[in-house]
């Protein structure tokens, strides 16, 4: 039955006669009784040559492939650690505002009237920002003229610095 197995066609052909498919399953009844009986035992050269093309393509599918892509994976950089976008910026502090305030309820607040921050913001405006820490906040009062660090999160943006430049 290794003709029947590898695909061939000429043996799948003489199965569509109802003649042929009597005798190969009395074929396959004797021989799994008495396992001696071989039907079409040999394949032609080239059944063989397109048996092995097909477990080259199927090697290729599995094996090859995955591999390739697996080296792609390794190759590009992740992601996920990706360093959050990061913007400096100057301007006035209007309010500086502790958790917890009217503006957010758990963390501390400071309202910057700003000039335009390259990449972010075109133009001066006056918002509020969402402090990394109250201790940002040290010697930080109304008025003062401030540098600052931004950082994207997915909620908002997050003053991760801050220092008071001269009066």
């Amino acid at each position: 039955m290794r003709a029947v197995r590898c695909g061939c066609f000429a043996v799948w052909a003489a199965t569509r006669s109802m003649v042929a498919r009597v005798y190969l399953r009395l074929a396959r009844l004797v021989r799994r009784t008495m396992g001696w009986l071989t039907v079409a035992t040999t394949c032609s050269d080239a059944c063989r040559a397109r048996r092995d093309g097909r477990r080259r393509r199927r090697y290729a599918l599995r094996v090859r492939w995955p591999a390739a892509l697996l080296l792609v994976l390794i190759a590009a950089p992740p992601a996920a650690h990706a360093q959050p976008a990061r913007w400096r910026g100057t301007g006035v502090v209007v309010a500086v505002l502790p958790a917890p305030s009217s503006l957010h309820a758990t963390r501390p607040v400071i309202v910057l009237d700003h000039q335009p921050i390259a990449g972010l913001m075109e133009q001066r405006m006056s918002m509020p920002f969402i402090a990394a820490s109250a201790d940002l906040f040290r010697g930080i009062k109304a008025g003062d003229h401030v540098a600052f660090a931004l950082a994207e999160t997915p909620d908002a943006l997050l003053v991760v610095s801050l220092e008071r430049l001269g009066p």
